[in-house]
């Protein structure tokens, strides 16, 4: 039983690992980790829900979008590289055409701007434009 059991995790564990590599490759930030008061974003971002004391530096939508709050603190990494910090970030992700295309939503924290339900190559265009043309970086 145990060897079924083993394989089952390893089965979840390399689903989850591909999943992650398909969310950076995109540039799709998340909480997709938590446990132990942290949330762990896609990027490398990790938000300690233990720390009461830490003002975070926020940034907000021109419009609600309907998505983890996570993604409105500033101190992201870009993506896919997970270097240097995000000003636009990719948050939602969604297949579409019986998995064949994506559709995503984007958010600048340097101007608010948002573009969403559009292609994910549009999404893409937006963070990059807006990575040049807002650099936000935290306090």
């Amino acid at each position: 039983m145990a060897d079924q059991r083993e394989k089952l995790g390893k089965f979840f564990a390399a689903r989850a690992t591909s999943s992650l590599k398909r969310d950076q490759q995109t540039g799709y930030h998340w909480g997709y980790l938590r446990g132990e008061g942290k949330i762990h974003c896609t990027c490398g971002f990790i938000l300690d829900t233990n720390d009461k004391e830490t003002l975070l530096p926020m940034a907000y939508p021109e419009v609600d979008l309907g998505v983890q709050p996570l993604v409105f603190i500033i101190g992201h990494r870009n993506l896919p590289s997970r270097k240097g910090i995000a000003t636009a970030l990719i948050v939602h992700l969604e297949l579409i055409n019986n998995g064949q295309d994506y559709i995503a939503s984007a958010f600048c924290q340097g101007c608010g701007k948002v573009v969403q339900t559009v292609p994910l190559k549009e999404a893409q265009t937006f963070v990059l434009e807006h990575e040049v043309t807002c650099q936000k970086q935290p306090n």
